[in-house]
């Protein structure tokens, strides 16, 4: 279910792939310092193609590249 309003809550307007992610990953409305924390951080790459292959019914590899 929270997928659902993660999903629910999404801006109206287009978004760019790395907008859509911190919206899903509830941190689009942190400073640039936080930002730039969360986006380093050595899981983040993984979570992003997590996200992106259930988006998409893609196979990991198919994202990774």
């Amino acid at each position: 279910m929270k997928n659902y309003e993660t999903l629910k809550n999404l801006p109206k307007q287009s978004l760019e792939p790395r907008q859509f992610l911190r919206h899903c990953f509830g941190i689009a409305e942190l400073s640039p310092k936080e930002l730039l924390e969360e986006e380093t951080d050595s899981q983040y790459r993984r979570k992003c193609i997590t996200v992106l292959c259930a988006v998409f019914d893609l196979q990991r590899p198919t994202v990774r590249k």
